[in-house]
């Protein structure tokens, strides 16, 4: 079923349900598009916790950025057609700026 968080009521809140969840997780990755350091404090004991309780590596990790778009995008959308072999070699014309200098031998010459 979809859950919506509102932040209205501590039953909606994001931040809760997130707490809850990390109580009975090993780790939390997040991405998110924005993220205020206050918002730290909703975390702050639980990974305390964690890494006194002997936790390995990384506890919690935190993306932050906004969407990318254009040249980015596409380079991002590349490089995971790499990583998961569906990648196709665009023939050199095709390729622009950086792209093109730094294409690999993996690029179709033409």
């Amino acid at each position: 079923m979809t859950r919506i968080f509102d932040n209205i009521t501590p039953d909606t809140a994001l931040g809760t349900h997130l707490q809850k969840t990390f109580e009975v997780s090993e780790r939390m990755d997040a991405a998110v598009g924005y993220f205020n350091l206050r918002g730290w404090a909703a975390f702050d004991e639980l990974v305390k916790k964690k890494v006194a309780d002997g936790a390995a590596g990384a506890v919690v990790r935190i993306l932050i950025g906004m969407s990318v778009t254009g040249p980015q995008e596409e380079a991002l959308e590349d490089l995971q057609a790499e990583v998961d072999g569906t990648h196709e070699a665009m023939p050199m014309p095709m390729l622009r700026g950086s792209a093109r200098r730094s294409c690999s031998s993996s690029c179709v010459r033409s």
